[in-house]
């Protein structure tokens, strides 16, 4: 699992088997376009999300001309949050065939995000409704990891301007 987008260089990550991105915070700009009578009808991310249940997930999209398999999946639920945009995660499937994903295995991936929500860092983290457990984990791996803003500026030796010098 990729903790973020795939990103614009799929084809960088062709020798990985199994994997997908997770995105916590995404763009709020995209349309979608939905099955329906008469050719279906376009709505906006807010529209597609605000009625979205807990534990289940959005019809798939294909993005990046069929290389790519989109999908949102609600990991909260919503009557506890502020927003429709809370609670939900993006969901990244790398589809280099371009063929149709099984809906089974979409249903599959959604179910296991939603058993991996079960880490809650309310107040820790302001992403705390879309966070799923082994990300979490990792990214307080990497904070703890690296040593403190303070110690860092400390060992830093700045230049400084000596009279009459021109720093360029």
């Amino acid at each position: 699992m990729l903790d973020g987008s795939l990103g614009k260089d799929l084809h960088s990550w062709k020798d990985v088997p199994r994997f997908l991105g997770v995105t916590k915070s995404f763009s709020r700009e995209p349309l979608f376009k939905l099955p329906g009578a008469r050719g279906g009808r376009i709505v906006n991310l807010y529209e597609l999300l605000s009625n979205l249940p807990f534990s289940a997930r959005t019809c798939a999209f294909s993005a990046r001309s069929g290389k790519v398999v989109v999908w949102y999946v609600r990991l909260r639920e919503q009557r506890h949050l502020d927003y429709p945009l809370m609670g939900v995660v993006k969901v990244e499937f790398p589809n280099p065939s371009g063929e149709a994903v099984p809906s089974d295995l979409i249903d599959e991936i959604s179910s296991a995000l939603v058993a991996e929500r079960q880490v809650t860092p309310h107040g820790k983290d302001i992403r705390w409704h879309a966070h799923l457990y082994a990300i979490y984990l990792a990214e307080q791996a990497v904070k703890t990891g690296f040593v403190s803003t303070e110690a860092l500026m400390a060992g830093i030796k700045w230049p400084t301007q000596t009279a009459g010098a021109v720093i360029r």
